[in-house]
């Protein structure tokens, strides 16, 4: 046997013995299913997460959000007519519920030493869900450092204009923002490194996102007025829509839409293409500039009220109206 197999299998049972070794000590330290982390200074699992559920008796028009650090948040229609939140606490974790000037509020006391912790890939899901019965609020506004957002809660009242809020807004640094079969009036979104995507929305006013490192991704969302910002990543849409202007700025991400209509249209990009698929049946005034790309553009109506403007520094555009 030539002594780099040798080697090889010598690594290999170290390898396994260290393994050993430390699941042992994890499980001499209280390691016990359901939980999945470990505390990888002192060799511990890290205490078990406790569901509670609150219920919200008192009445309340607008929501604010800020729970744990790490924590994915979904807000949804409630499931039997009242206002609840469900959450996990665990040894120096505490969150509390309470409304307060008419803001039904949710924090998280964190007394946690944090120590450096891996996850064996099991464990409880610790994410806090709000439950909210079918009103108008003024406002709503989710804030996260790096958990999920999943948005699911609509208002669809028998009479015009339906919508869930008069304002909701939904922040996170390095977690998606997921939106899906909602009705709302404004939403503005902000992420730094995660993605935002909208499914089978509409938006009576505006909607704005923003993501930094993200990638925004639409398909099927109408809005008054609508505005994306992104840095780093792509913007994709399909059947979009918007009632007065469009707008897409990204530096140096690509664009990728199919628009259903908006009477005024403004992409532009730094080093990406710019591709459009137009379906509505305006006549519109095509305008486009590049540096360094090509340019493959309708002819257009001169002088038409409703304009498509598009311009980036590097990449190519393409746009299609049949």
């Amino acid at each position: 046997m030539s002594k780099s197999k040798k080697a090889v299998i010598v690594a290999s049972i170290f390898i396994v013995v260290g393994v050993i070794i430390a699941f042992l000590s994890i499980a001499i330290n209280g390691f016990h299913f359901p939980n999945g982390s470990v505390d990888l200074l002192g060799m511990k699992a890290l205490p078990d997460y406790v569901k509670k559920t609150v219920q919200i008796k008192d009445d309340f028009n607008a929501v604010d959000i800020a729970g744990e650090a790490s924590t994915d948040v979904m807000i949804k229609n409630s499931d039997n007519g009242t206002n609840y939140i469900e959450y996990y606490d665990t040894d120096g974790l505490t969150n509390h519920a309470e409304v307060v000037d008419g803001v039904l509020t949710f924090r998280c006391e964190d007394k946690r030493t944090h120590h450096p912790t891996i996850s064996l890939g099991f464990g409880s899901d610790t994410k806090t869900t709000i439950y909210l019965t079918e009103k108008e609020y003024q406002a709503i506004q989710v804030t996260t450092a790096s958990g999920n957002i999943d948005y699911r809660y609509s208002y669809k009242p028998n009479t015009e204009p339906a919508g869930n809020s008069a304002f909701t807004s939904l922040k996170t640094n390095s977690g998606d923002i997921s939106i899906a079969d909602i009705e709302a009036n404004t939403l503005t979104t902000k992420t730094s490194s995660g993605n935002i995507s909208i499914s089978n929305s509409s938006f009576t006013t505006l909607l704005e996102l923003h993501a930094s490192s993200g990638d925004i991704l639409l398909n099927r969302t109408a809005a008054g007025q609508a505005e994306f910002y992104t840095t780093s990543g792509y913007v994709s849409a399909s059947e979009l829509s918007a009632n007065t202007s469009l707008t897409c700025n990204t530096a140096s991400g690509d664009v990728d839409m199919n628009i259903a209509d908006a009477e005024a249209i403004d992409i532009s990009a730094m080093s990406g293409y710019i591709d459009l698929e137009l379906d509505s049946d305006r006549s519109y005034s095509f305008s486009a500039n590049t540096q360094s790309g090509n340019i493959d553009i309708p002819h257009g109506a001169n002088n038409s009220e409703y304009e498509c403007g598009v311009t980036t520094t590097s990449g190519d555009i393409r746009i299609r109206q049949e």
